[in-house]
């Protein structure tokens, strides 16, 4: 018995016996379960045959486990415990139909829906779905019609004070101030209409318009894709024409939301049941904005081509048709990025209207062939005239890049509040217009103002007269808006000294600064300076408030144009090439743009977004736009407060330190800290002078194009006699215009100061000579009369050069640097210390430090293939990769410009690591021409930059 009982070993439904009592087991028994545990009613065995087992030993039932119980307890327990899991679980009431927790599973799985729950849910979730969306649409009722007639209202833009109005914001001719008479809109019937005028919207717009029941699931299904890919920018709609119909002429507002969209689908499909397709499309092409102030295609046809709508040709219907989704943007008169869109939606509506059979192919191709049809001239509204036109289109063009229509804009009655000071704005125009009556009338003037702690725009200078010139001469850039850019000389070496700092270099470092020099990188030309300035060993420091550009050419050299490049794409310029006279300024900017970029150091390496709306609200009081205002570091504060730093001097004793007839440079002219760096491009024919104060950053530029403003020329001297001699470079005219408007509009400011430059990141200074002195005393005194001396720090060997500068000038040494290849120590950590660690020195004394710049290089390479054929910029990139360098020269030739169109040596050839490729580059057919825009001195000429990235693109860019 007792061998039984253990070779049971208490598995289910069998006795489990003691192993305590008799010696010989006759006096075992069954063990009785726990009190707590409460019996289970006996089961039979499932084996046929099998003998029931006694109630009292079914108690003890365990479920079988890999290893059997070795006592009664354990089966009791868990036998006890699934029968409380069973009792406490019953399938009643509810949970005859959602058996959840499921009673029946033990541990975690109890709390795993069964796949009866989920498809029970889901059809739950569905016909609750369908119930909802078969309720909103049997309440939805159709608008009265003509909504979007009854509810216009004109929105009106501020200065910043709120109160005082710049103008209406909308694209009318019209100067009535009456809400509906700012909508130019003329009611026609389609029956009155050829039949390709309402085909070529249908075509453009919707081409499903005549089969779809007001929605187009495809198209809502590809607009949810696109949004989700572009999640944070522009939404797109998907709308059908009925969905669009709805939205104009009974909501009056485009909706992208998601909620919106399904409540205007239900009335679109309403509609498409209760309204003919053609009463629709009527209605349609009466409402829908085409631009111009133009509501409506009768409208349209007019403000377009001067015609009525009836006598449109295909050709014309279709260019209205394509620029319908967005018609200011897509207006060719708006430059030529619009008008290749507007070409490109003209042709793509052309091809359409083929393909579903509205004209023919002949016309087609008749209609391809005369190319875009011929425009009216673009009417300008009175009220736009002086500065309020540029400030209006600032408006329109932020709100626009926020995601808000034109439409929207003309009709939702809001209150926009700029950012611009009116008393700034005044003084802008006075000082410009206070140029010396002797400069030329083709010379252009860009100013721009703006807030280094929050990017508003505080005042800009868009031109002489917006009725004369839309062209922006200072904001080009802006929120995609173009306009008048020039060369930004040398105020581009403010990003190299930035990038220089940190990489870690000093103000205090020195470099060769001589006129006339070969510089690797530069080419074989010579690097020349403004007026052969220049020494053999001057400072960074030096070499910025003297503009030398040797210094200059040096630090872009043996940092990398890249690292130029990229600083200045950083701050906010935003496309800089990676030639090596980058640090010229040889790329074209606008002064909002430097302005922008400026205020980067200004603000200790903060940057924001420039512009120009403070707030927007609706006619409810609602808010519907606020500018951005956020700061993001992009410049660690050290390095902007040193290039601050190096510019304070500029205005002091450097390029712009002299004011015409008066004896004060413009910091005791304007009396506050003053900053900034003048810049002078290729023969003068741009000139600069970006400064700031803690609190503003101003830019301005001058440029001079010719008479028939197709290219940029040297700006003709005027002004006072030494200007007149040498030429009008950043310290002349720049520089005075900034000073007499930034003393007038900072007056009454507190006057601030710069952060005080404390450098951890890089020390080198040069050895200091010392001259002892004897001083004679009167009494004896308990003070060392000599040096006692401190100790190099031990430890130096192994760390970088920035710490080891740190540990030295923490006891008062100073620190010089030089490198050496190693292929023991990476780039940047310290190989050696002179004198050695744990020398005793005199206080100030220089310790040398030399420095790993990693393994040498290979003697010998090969110059890549493939190099002809490709631009400029990958080609230079490729050499580079290479371990060469690049320098770029200008042939003419027919094949296109910007193009690889030799090599020399060839691809292919070895050359000494290090060395210079040459790479000949078309610069297009020898035709002359270039450039755009008028050049009549209020922005219209468009600087052209010099692409030339040689030696000789910087020889007069000093100052």
């Amino acid at each position: 018995m007792s061998s039984a009982g253990d070779a049971n070993g208490g598995l289910p439904g069998r006795p489990n016996f003691s192993s305590t009592g008799g010696s010989d087991g006759a006096a075992r028994g069954p063990v009785p379960p726990p009190p707590s545990i409460r019996p289970t009613t006996p089961r039979s065995s499932a084996r046929p045959g099998a003998t029931p087992r006694p109630a009292a030993s079914t108690a003890g039932r365990t479920r079988p486990t890999s290893r059997p119980s070795s006592t009664a307890k354990t089966g009791a327990a868990a036998a006890g415990g699934r029968a409380a899991v069973k009792k406490g679980n019953p399938r009643t009431g509810w949970r005859r139909y959602v058996n959840y927790p499921r009673y029946h599973v033990t541990s975690f799985r109890r709390w795993l829906p069964s796949w009866r729950v989920v498809v029970g849910a889901f059809l739950g979730i569905f016909a609750l779905g369908v119930g909802v969306v078969v309720a909103a649409y049997a309440t939805t009722k159709v608008p009265t019609a003509g909504a979007a007639y009854t509810k216009i209202q004109t929105s009106t833009v501020y200065y910043a004070d709120g109160k005082t109005v710049i103008g209406n914001l909308r694209s009318s001719s019209s100067d009535s101030n009456d809400a509906y008479a700012n909508q130019n809109r003329k009611i026609v019937e389609l029956a009155d209409l050829p039949d390709y005028v309402s085909q070529a919207v249908v075509a453009s717009e919707d081409r499903t318009f005549y089969s779809n029941s007001g929605v187009d699931p495809k198209g809502i299904a590809r607009a949810l894709v696109t949004n989700l890919k572009n999640v944070g920018g522009n939404q797109a709609g998907g709308s059908t024409i009925t969905q669009q119909y709805v939205e104009r002429y009974f909501h009056t507002g485009s909706t992208t939301d998601y909620v919106g969209k399904f409540k205007e689908a239900l009335t679109a499909i309403k509609v498409s049941k209760e309204t003919p397709k053609d009463q629709v499309l009527q209605d349609y092409m009466n409402t829908i904005y085409f631009g111009r102030g133009a509501y409506g295609i009768e409208t349209a046809a007019e403000a377009y081509f001067g015609t009525t709508a009836k006598k449109l040709t295909p050709s014309q219907a279709a260019f209205l048709a394509g620029i319908i989704p967005s018609p200011s943007n897509w207006d060719p008169a708006n430059g030529a990025a619009a008008k290749a869109k507007a070409t490109a939606r003209w042709e793509r509506c052309v091809n359409f209207m083929a393909a579903d059979g509205y004209i023919t192919t002949e016309q087609k191709d008749k209609a391809l062939e005369a190319g875009l049809p011929k425009l009216k001239k673009k009417v300008v509204s009175q009220s736009l005239s002086g500065q309020r036109g540029y400030l209006i289109d600032m408006v329109r063009a932020e709100l626009t890049k926020s995601g808000m229509t034109d439409e929207e804009m003309d009709t939702k009655g809001m209150k926009i509040v700029t950012t611009i000071d009116k008393s700034m704005e005044d003084e802008a125009v006075k000082q410009v217009k206070a140029t010396p009556k002797d400069a030329s009338k083709y010379m252009g003037t860009g100013l721009a103002t703006v807030d280094p702690s929050d990017g508003s725009i505080k005042a800009i200078y868009g031109g002489k007269d917006y009725l004369k010139s839309q062209y922006n001469a200072s904001a080009a850039g802006f929120n995609g808006m173009t306009g008048a850019k020039a060369q930004g000389g040398s105020t581009f070496k403010a990003f190299a000294l930035a990038a220089g700092l940190e990489a870690g270099y000093s103000l205090d470092q020195t470099f060769d600064g001589s006129d006339k020099q070969v510089i690797p990188g530069w080419g074989s030309k010579p690097l020349a300076n403004f007026e052969g300035e220049g020494f053999p060993n001057e400072t960074l420091r030096q070499g910025l408030y003297d503009s030398v550009n040797t210094i200059f050419g040096h630090l872009n050299s043996e940092i990398g144009p890249e690292k130029t490049q990229e600083m200045a794409q950083r701050l906010g310029i935003p496309k800089v090439g990676s030639n090596a006279a980058n640090v010229l300024g040889t790329d074209s900017v606008s002064a909002l743009q430097m302005a922008e970029a400026y205020s980067v150091f200004a603000s200790g390496g903060l940057k924001t977004t420039a512009h120009v709306i403070k707030k927007a609200t609706d006619f409810e009081g609602d808010v519907v736009y606020q500018g951005p205002t956020k700061q993001k570091r992009v410049l660690a504060d050290e390095v902007a407060n040193g290039v601050v730093s190096a510019m304070e001097d500029v205005p002091v004793k450097g390029t712009a330190k002299s004011l015409p007839d008066t004896y004060q440079n413009p910091v005791q002219y304007v009396g506050r800290p003053i900053a900034g760096k003048t810049g002078s491009s290729n023969e003068n024919k741009a000139a600069w002078f970006v400064g700031f104060t803690p609190q503003l950053v101003t830019a301005v530029s001058n440029w001079e194009s010719s008479k028939d403003g197709k290219k940029e020329v040297s700006i003709t001297p005027f002004g006072t006699p030494i200007w007149k001699q040498y030429g009008i470079g950043g310290g002349t005219w720049p520089t005075a215009l900034w000073s007499y408007y930034m003393k007038d509009v900072t007056e009454g400011m507190p006057v601030e100061q710069f952060p005080e430059y404390d450098p951890t990141m890089s020390t080198w200074t040069p050895t200091a000579t010392q001259t002892p002195t004897q001083t004679a005393t009167e009494e004896p005194t308990d003070k060392p009369t000599q040096d006692q001396g401190v100790q190099v720090p031990n430890g130096l060997v192994g760390q970088s050069l920035a710490v080891a500068r740190m540990q030295l000038r923490g006891v008062g040494l100073q620190a010089n640097a030089t490198k050496q290849y190693s292929d023991q120590y990476a780039p940047g950590i310290v190989m050696s210390v002179s004198p050695g660690e744990g020398s005793t020195v005199n206080s100030g004394t220089t310790v040398m430090l030399v420095v790993s710049q990693g393994p040498e290089p290979s003697k010998t390479t090969t110059v890549p293939g493939g190099l002809v054929g490709q631009s400029a910029a990958a080609a230079q990139a490729a050499v580079r990769n290479a371990g060469l360098k690049a320098n770029v020269q200008q042939e003419s030739s027919d094949q296109p410009a910007g193009t690889v169109i030799r090599v020399e040596p060839g691809e292919g050839s070895t050359v000494d690591q290090g060395s210079t490729v040459t790479l000949v580059v078309s610069k297009g057919p020898d035709n002359g021409g270039g450039g755009n825009g008028g050049g009549n001195g209020n922005g219209g000429g468009t600087p052209t930059p010099d692409p030339t990235d040689t030696a000789a693109a910087g020889a007069d860019a000093g100052n």
